[in-house]
């Protein structure tokens, strides 16, 4: 019995150290490929973010073909970053760990 509560509380504390923050579904106003290969979007809002670091070449080209997409069709996009992520300032340091398109305009 013991044992099954030590391993439920190192689930539960595992889940917590490797927490997401979702930030709210948004449109792409603009994307921006740097020198280095870093790829970032801008939102409606002006938000800065982001998407893929050049090294990542396969998740930068998907990345990059689904933003534009995103703003080609005015459809909506959610991305989810690392625990400690304000949603609410641009960012150009961190990451998104996943990016989704939601169809339809929001």
């Amino acid at each position: 019995m013991r044992v099954g509560f030590l391993i439920f509380a190192l689930a539960i504390s595992s889940q917590s150290a490797v927490a997401n923050v979702m930030c709210p579904i948004e449109q792409v106003q603009g994307i921006q490929v740097m020198e280095d290969g870093s790829l970032y979007w801008t939102n409606t809002s002006g938000l800065k973010r982001l998407a893929a670091v050049g090294d990542a070449s396969e998740v930068l080209s998907s990345y990059k073909s689904l933003l534009i997409a995103a703003m080609q069709n005015g459809d909506n996009i959610q991305a989810s970053f690392e625990d400690g992520y304000n949603c609410s300032v641009s960012n150009k340091e961190m990451k998104a760990k996943w990016i989704n398109l939601s169809k339809g305009r929001r």
